[in-house]
C-alpha cells in the first residue's frame, strides 16, 4: 500500500517512488506481477489477511499423459490429479476436452483418468 509507515496497519510499506507500478487491488498486483504464485497466497500476504486453502476448480489439465482433475487429493476421487498450478493453464471442462488438446497423440480412453 502507498501510505505513511505505521498509518494503515502492518501492510503498509511507506510512501511508494514514483518509478514503482502501484495497483488498485491486491488482486491486480497479483495477476500482473506475481502470476506463478497461487491466487488465494498472494492476496493472503499482500493484505495480511489468513488464506483459505484452495479447493481446486474441478475442471482438467494435463498431467504427464493423462488428463486429471484440479482438486484436493484425498478425496477419494479417483479422477483427482491435484491442485493444478498456474503452469498447467488451460484449464478445461472436460477430460475428453482436455485429452483432445493437450495429449493429442494418446487416444482418447488412454489419457482419461
Amino acid at each position: 500500500q502507498d501510505c505513511e509507515e505505521d498509518t494503515a496497519g502492518k501492510n503498509c510499506g511507506g510512501l511508494v517512488p514514483t518509478w514503482k507500478t502501484l495497483f488498485d487491488s491486491a488482486e491486480d498486483c497479483c495477476e500482473t506481477k506475481l502470476s506463478w504464485v497461487e491466487e488465494s497466497t498472494c492476496q493472503a500476504e499482500s493484505t495480511l489477511t489468513p488464506a483459505t486453502a484452495p479447493a481446486g476448480s474441478g475442471k482438467y489439465y494435463r498431467k504427464g499423459n493423462k488428463c486429471m482433475k484440479d482438486c484436493k487429493t484425498g478425496t477419494g476421487d479417483s479422477e483427482c490429479g491435484g491442485l493444478a498450478q498456474n503452469w498447467d493453464k488451460p484449464l478445461f471442462t472436460s477430460a475428453s476436452n482436455c485429452c483432445t488438446e493437450r495429449v493429442w497423440w494418446e487416444d482418447v480412453p488412454d489419457c482419461l483418468p
